[in-house]
C-alpha cells in the first residue's frame, strides 16, 4: 500500500482500507523511532569513546618526557618543569607528571627533599592494574625515602618494587631496583645481599642490551667484590666494564671504572699498574667533578706510596677545594703523612689540624647515621633470626605444644558453653514454673470467689423455699438448683485443693531453684573468669608465637605465599580450625578474604591490616563490608563483621 492511499478523506474510505493505513502508519512511525534509537545510541558509544580516548591519553608533553627520560633525562627534566602542571582533577595526568617530575630529578642527581609528589602518584597508580607503572612507583618511592634517610622504608619499597616488575619485561627498570637494593646492601656493610643484587641487576641489565647499564652493573659488581676483598674477581668486573664503556664510548662509565680500578690495584700494593689506570682516568677529560677528585686522590696517595711526594702533593692539594668532608679528610691525611715524612713539622702539624677539623666534622656527620646503621644491621640480623625461630616454630615439638594449649583453650571454651547453656535452661524453667504458680494462683482466686457466689445463690434459693413462695413446679426447680450449686462448689473446693498442693509445691521448688539459681550465678561469674583465663592463653600463645607476635608489634608488608601460610596454619592451631570452619560454611569466601578475616581474628585494628596486606585503610574497610556481603551475616546493629569473626 502506498502512502498516497491516505491521503483520501478517512470518511471516504471503507473501515478495511483505513485500518491498513493506519497500520502502515503505526509501522513506518515504529522504524523511525528504531532508526533514531539506534543513531542515539551509535553517538553516545562515540561520546564514550571520545571520553575514553581523552582520560587514557597521556598529554604530548608527558608522551614527550617519558620517551626522554632514559637517554636524555635533562632534556626530560627541561620538559617537565616547563610545562604547566596537570589539574589535580585529572588524576591520571596529574599523577603521571608527579611521578616522571620525581624520575627526571633523581635522574639528574638532584636530592629529594619531600615526598609529596611521589606519594601522589603512589595513591593513584598502586590502585591500577598497571605492574610497569606500580614497580617505577614502588622503585622511587624507595629513592624518596632513602634520600629522606628512611632506608628500612626505601628497602622495603625496593623489595616491592622487584617482585613487581617480575609481571613485566621493563628490564632496564628491574636494573635500577637491583641497583637500588644492592647499594643500599653495601651501605650497610650486607655484602653477600649486595652481591646477590648486584648480580641480578647485571643479568637485567644484559636482558635491556643497554651497554650503559651494563657497565655500570659490572661497576657495582667490582665495588662489591672489593668490599669483600675478592680482588681478582673484583678486578675482572672493572675490566669488563670498562672493555663495554670503551665499545660505546661512554666517557661516564669508563671514567669510574678506570678509576676505582687504579684504587683497587693500589689496594693490593700494586702501585705501578695503579698508576696506569689512574693516568687513564685523569686523561679522559671526565666532566664528573666527584670522579675527578676521587681519583686525584687516589694518584696522590700511590705517588706517596712510591715516596714521589711532589707529585704527591699535587694531587692532593687539588682535592682540598671539594665541599666532601670525607674526601678533604683524607687528603689532609695524606699531605700530613708526606710532610712528616719529609720532616717539615711545622706543615705537618698545620695539615694534621686540619685533619682533625674535617675528622670532627665527619663524626658529627657519622653520629646521625650510625645509630640507623646499627639498628639497620640489627633489623636484618633479626629477620635473619626470626625466619629460623619459623622454622623451628613448625617443628613437630612446637605444633604439639600449641596443640596441648588449644585443646586446654577448647575444654575451657566448652565448659564455659555447658554452664551458660544450663544457667540459661535454669533461667527458663523458673520463669516457666513462675507462670504456672501465677496461673494456679488466678485459677484458685477465680474459683473461690464463683464458690461464694454459690453460697449467696443458694442461701437466696434456700429463703425462698422456707417462706413457701412460687409454685410447687419453681420449688423443685430451685432445690433442683441447689443441689447443682453444691455439687459445683465441692468441685471447686477439691480443685482448690489441688492447686492449693501445687501452689505450695512450686513454691518450694522455687525457692530451691533460686538457692540453685544463686549457685549458677556464682558459676556465671566463674565463666567470666575463664573467659578472661582464655584471652590470657589465646594472648600467650601469639606471644609464644614469633610470627604472630610480630604482626602486632612490627607490622611490615607480607610479600610472600609462604608467610601467608605460617599466619593462617597458626590461627588454625590456635582457634580450632578457624579457616577451615569459615571455608565450609562460606564458600564465597576468596583466599585474600581469609587472610583478612586471620587479621581480624587476631584484633588487629584496621591500620595495621592495611600495612601488612599492602593496600589503604579505606580499601580493608571496603574489603570488610564486601565480605559481610558475601557471608549474608544477620548481624545486629550494635554488631560488627570484626566482633562477629572474633568470637567465632
Amino acid at each position: 500500500m502506498s502512502a498516497k492511499t491516505f491521503e483520501t478523506d478517512p470518511s471516504e474510505m471503507d473501515s478495511d482500507v483505513f485500518i491498513e493505513n493506519l497500520l502502515y502508519l503505526q509501522t513506518k512511525s515504529i522504524y523511525m523511532k528504531n532508526a533514531l534509537n539506534i543513531l542515539l545510541l551509535l553517538f553516545l558509544v562515540y561520546l564514550l569513546a571520545c571520553t575514553n580516548r581523552q582520560t587514557t591519553e597521556l598529554l604530548p608533553e608527558l608522551t614527550r618526557a617519558e620517551s626522554l627520560m632514559y637517554d636524555h633525562p635533562d632534556s626530560a627534566l627541561s620538559l617537565l618543569e616547563n610545562m604547566n602542571p596537570p589539574s589535580s582533577s585529572n588524576k591520571l595526568q596529574n599523577a603521571t607528571w608527579s611521578l616522571l617530575l620525581v624520575q627526571a630529578r633523581d635522574k639528574n642527581y638532584i636530592k629529594h627533599t619531600s615526598d609529596s609528589l611521589i606519594n601522589v602518584a603512589y595513591d593513584y597508580f598502586m590502585k591500577q592494574e598497571d605492574p610497569n607503572r606500580k614497580a617505577l612507583v614502588l622503585n622511587y618511592k624507595g629513592r624518596v625515602n632513602e634520600d629522606l634517610g628512611e632506608v628500612e622504608k626505601a628497602t622495603e619499597f625496593y623489595l616491592r618494587a622487584a617482585d613487581e616488575m617480575k609481571k613485566t619485561e621493563d628490564y632496564r627498570l628491574g636494573y635500577l631496583i637491583h641497583s637500588n637494593l644492592g647499594m643500599i646492601y653495601a651501605y650497610r656493610g650486607l655484602n653477600q645481599e649486595g652481591l646477590l643484587a648486584f648480580q641480578e641487576a647485571y643479568e637485567l641489565a644484559e636482558q635491556s642490551q643497554d651497554s650503559f647499564y651494563i657497565a655500570f652493573s659490572l661497576i657495582h659488581l667490582g665495588r662489591i667484590y672489593g668490599n669483600m676483598e675478592q680482588w681478582d674477581k673484583s678486578i675482572l668486573s672493572y675490566k669488563q666494564a670498562i672493555d663495554v664503556s670503551e665499545q660505546v664510548n661512554d666517557k661516564k662509565s669508563l671514567g669510574a671504572a678506570l678509576s676505582e680500578l687504579g684504587g683497587i690495584y693500589r689496594a693490593i700494593g700494586k702501585y705501578e699498574m695503579a698508576l696506569t689506570f689512574l693516568k687513564r682516568a685523569e686523561n679522559e677529560k671526565l666532566d664528573n667533578k666527584r670522579t675527578i677528585l676521587q681519583t686525584y686522590l687516589v694518584l696522590g696517595d700511590t705517588y706517596r706510596y712510591l715516596n714521589k711526594y711532589d707529585s704527591a702533593s699535587f694531587y692532593l692539594n687539588k682535592v682540598l677545594v671539594t665541599n666532601n668532608m670525607y674526601t678533604k679528610r683524607s687528603a689532609y691525611q695524606y699531605l700530613y703523612f708526606i710532610q712528616k715524612d719529609m720532616h717539615n713539622y711545622e706543615k705537618a702539624i698545620e695539615y694534621n689540624e686540619n685533619y682533625w677539623q674535617c675528622r670532627d666534622s665527619v663524626d658529627q656527620i657519622n653520629r646521625s647515621h650510625i645509630v640507623a646503621e646499627i639498628q639497620a644491621k640489627y633489623d636484618h640480623e633479626k629477620l635473619k633470626n626470626e625466619k629460623i625461630t619459623l622454622e623451628l616454630e613448625k617443628s613437630q615439638l612446637l605444633k604439639s605444644s600449641l596443640l596441648i594449649l588449644s585443646l586446654l583453650l577448647l575444654v575451657i571454651v566448652v565448659l564455659v558453653y555447658i554452664y551458660q547453656r544450663r544457667l540459661l535452661t535454669r533461667e527458663r524453667t523458673i520463669q516457666e514454673d513462675k507462670a504456672l504458680l501465677r496461673q494456679y494462683t488466678k485459677q484458685l482466686n477465680e474459683n473461690g470467689m464463683t464458690i461464694r457466689k454459690n453460697e449467696e445463690r443458694i442461701e437466696e434459693l434456700s429463703g425462698e423455699i422456707s417462706n413457701h413462695t412460687g409454685l410447687e413446679d419453681s420449688i423443685k426447680e430451685q432445690s433442683s438448683e441447689i443441689e447443682s450449686l453444691h455439687n459445683q462448689n465441692n468441685s471447686l473446693q477439691e480443685a482448690n485443693k489441688s492447686l492449693q498442693e501445687n501452689i505450695d509445691k512450686f513454691t518450694q521448688s522455687l525457692q530451691q531453684k533460686d538457692s540453685e539459681l544463686e549457685d549458677y550465678k556464682k558459676l556465671s561469674k566463674e565463666n567470666i573468669c575463664l573467659r578472661d583465663r582464655e584471652k590470657f592463653l589465646c594472648d600467650q600463645l601469639i606471644k609464644q608465637t614469633t610470627l604472630l607476635k610480630e604482626l602486632r608489634l612490627s607490622p611490615k608488608y607480607i610479600k610472600t605465599q609462604g608467610e601467608w601460610e605460617g599466619i593462617i596454619e597458626a590461627v588454625d592451631i590456635l582457634y580450632d580450625n578457624y579457616t577451615v570452619r569459615l571455608r565450609e560454611q562460606f564458600l564465597s569466601l576468596t583466599e585474600s578474604d581469609l587472610q583478612i578475616c586471620c587479621l581480624i581474628k587476631l584484633h588487629l585494628n584496621n591500620s595495621t591490616i592495611a600495612t601488612l596486606t599492602g593496600i589503604s585503610p579505606a580499601s580493608v574497610t571496603k574489603r570488610k563490608q564486601r565480605m559481610k556481603e558475601r557471608m549474608d551475616l544477620d548481624l545486629d546493629e550494635k554488631e560488627s563483621l570484626d566482633m562477629w569473626l572474633q568470637g567465632y
